[in-house]
């Protein structure tokens, strides 16, 4: 796992040498069994995988088919419905597309990472420019930049719409998965 480039898939940043998954910006709670079982799931996306694989691959020796059932069961608590299809008779299978954080770095699919724009929040796309500009340019201050006004004029939804563009900044930067976003 060391050296592995960290693999992006929806909303998650799984960093294999940190063994960390987070949703967005918030840190989930994998324990190591766990984290292997998704980790090889994510490392073969839309491949169905059999028990007997994920017994060689992750365990490395004979367990129940509770204890296979339990892992594949937690990895779903966690990222929500529809990440793992149990193929009846055949095993389970990753049905999303997985992206290593290293071709994001290439700029070939920045445009897939997550984005939560609201779409009735109008009239504020100069100053979310302007604060993309800094961010993107290494004015310092982009990051600790003071959103103040009175009250009821959209500065909660301002900071909610700018905090993508500082979690997918520090994917592309390099941050995101090894310190927390």
């Amino acid at each position: 796992m060391a050296g592995e480039s960290s693999l992006l898939f929806g909303p998650f940043c799984l960093d294999p040498h940190a063994q960390r998954v987070w949703r967005e910006n918030e840190l989930l709670d994998f324990d190591p069994l766990t984290f292997k079982v998704l980790h090889y799931f994510v490392r073969h996306p839309h491949q169905t995988i059999s028990r007997q694989e994920l017994l060689e691959q992750v365990w490395g020796y004979e367990v129940s088919r509770d204890e296979v059932w339990q892992q594949i069961y937690r990895v779903r608590q966690q990222l929500g419905e529809g990440w793992i299809r149990t193929v009846r008779g055949q095993g389970y299978r990753f049905e999303r597309d997985v992206v290593e954080r290293a071709r994001v770095l290439e700029g070939g699919v920045a445009h897939q990472l997550p984005s939560r724009r609201n779409p009735l929040f109008i009239g504020r796309d100069a100053l979310l420019e302007t604060m993309r500009e800094r961010m993107t340019s290494g004015y310092a201050i982009a990051l600790t930049q003071a959103i103040h006004g009175l009250g009821g004029v959209g500065k909660t939804q301002l900071a909610l719409e700018y905090s993508p563009d500082i979690v997918r900044t520090m994917m592309l930067s390099g941050g995101y998965g090894q310190r927390g976003p």
